[in-house]
């Protein structure tokens, strides 16, 4: 299945943008959506500072693909990672699907410290690199980057190449955390979950023992030693908290709920 793809900034124009219309049914946008999905952008923006460091952060949750298509500038990039791009006078031999359509109307060369590593047969033939990926971590999205002028018009003939190949850079980017969340099977989450969330983030405990009396001993969350305890064993059960800390799905679940804008307010003891 194609994943949802959207083009950012000069690449969402014009006939670029039509032909990947046509292809991928791709949208241009003109902030970073809120979903999973594949965001183009073309070189040439990318390597602008203002445009390239929220493209980072937004990799930054499983479930997103940054694609860099061409046009791309020529030179060595050093952020996040070293990669070269130099204009070649001899087109690449292509190699099988979506390289070997395209291969006659490439461009550049590329090389550098993108991996290769799960799409070795999506390369040019001698594993010349048509395309190399970045992740910055294993929980993360990520960064790909590719000498195919995949808004070419010979793709509007053959679209499923340019669609499995999508599909299958988009699944390096891992499974989004909302649907992750789904499938976690546990407890359903009470405003009074959200008050041990938010205790428990709102300072450090030595001891599991301590955090569950001050909470009973609180002002502001009205619950007992026993209600807490029970509570707390819930949210080691859906994975949220461990020991005395939020987990990084806790953190998430704690920052897209109502009740994060309490978190301040409790860190600086004015709730």
């Amino acid at each position: 299945m194609t994943p949802s793809v959207w083009l950012y900034g000069r690449i969402g124009e014009g006939r670029r943008q039509r032909i990947l219309g046509m292809t991928l049914k791709a949208t241009s946008v003109s902030g970073l959506p809120d979903q999973s999905g594949v965001l183009m952008v073309s070189g040439e923006d990318f390597v602008l500072e203002e445009i390239r460091t929220p493209l980072l952060q937004w990799i930054q949750e499983p479930g997103r693909a940054l694609l860099v298509i061409p046009p791309l500038p020529t030179g060595t990039q050093i952020i996040p990672l070293r990669w070269t791009i130099e204009y070649v006078e001899n087109h690449p031999v292509g190699g099988s699907d979506l390289a070997a359509l395209l291969a006659g109307e490439v461009q550049y060369g590329m090389h550098g410290d993108l991996l290769t590593d799960h799409i070795r047969n999506l390369q040019f033939t001698g594993q010349t690199t048509a395309v190399g990926y970045y992740r910055p971590r294993i929980s993360t999205g990520v960064l790909v980057i590719t000498v195919l002028p995949i808004w070419s018009l010979r793709t509007v003939d053959q679209p499923e190449l340019l669609q499995d190949w999508i599909s299958r850079l988009f699944a390096l980017s891992g499974k989004p955390r909302a649907a992750a969340g789904r499938e976690r099977q546990g407890p359903a989450l009470t405003p009074l979950h959200f008050s041990i969330l938010l205790h428990l983030a709102s300072r450090q405990y030595e001891t599991l023992d301590a955090a569950l009396d001050s909470l009973a001993g609180s002002p502001v969350f009205k619950i007992t030693r026993e209600q807490a305890s029970r509570l707390y064993d819930d949210l080691v059960v859906l994975e949220y908290v461990n020991k005395t800390s939020l987990t990084d799905s806790g953190n998430e679940v704690l920052r897209k709920s109502p009740y994060a804008i309490y978190l301040n307010a409790l860190k600086e003891g004015n709730p």
